[in-house]
């Protein structure tokens, strides 16, 4: 929930006429991230000491790559499709990561399939949404000529 709303900012008024640069925006955005983080664990585990470690700078700087797309993304698709296509993506790759790369053991290939599958439908299906498609297919139903 923290983390996860960050998109609805990117669509703000505010932000909108304002224009704000990629860079600016990820910048605060991190910034809220880390505060947000050292309160959580703040509160969560005080009485560990905090350990820096070079995952952690890894799968930061991933992240911030990752996010530096995000914006455009949502300014260009909209808050719905793209959100929903790069969790579909990033399932579907840590999927392959861990069955692939680390040999994670696939229980249920069939189900593993049907579910790889049923993602990469409703992936598409949030992609077209975006698009005249549904208005297309809705007019093929009732008949009325495209």
């Amino acid at each position: 929930v923290i983390f996860g709303a960050y998109g609805v900012l990117i669509k703000t008024p505010g932000v909108q006429e304002a224009r704000v640069d990629t860079m600016i925006f990820q910048l605060y955005y991190s910034a809220g991230v880390v505060i947000a983080s050292l309160v959580i664990w703040g509160a969560a585990s005080a009485s560990r000491e905090m350990e820096l470690s070079w995952w952690g700078v890894a799968f930061a700087s991933l992240w911030v790559g990752s996010q530096l797309a995000a914006y455009p993304a949502v300014i260009l698709l909209g808050y719905a499709v793209g959100p929903a296509i790069w969790a579909g993506v990033t399932i579907v790759v840590s999927f392959f990561w861990g069955a692939g790369v680390f040999r994670e053991e696939v229980r249920h290939p069939v189900v593993t399939a049907l579910a790889l599958t049923l993602l990469v439908a409703g992936v598409a299906l949030a992609s077209a949404s975006a698009s005249e498609w549904p208005e297309q297919l809705q007019n093929w139903w009732e008949g009325r000529a495209p």
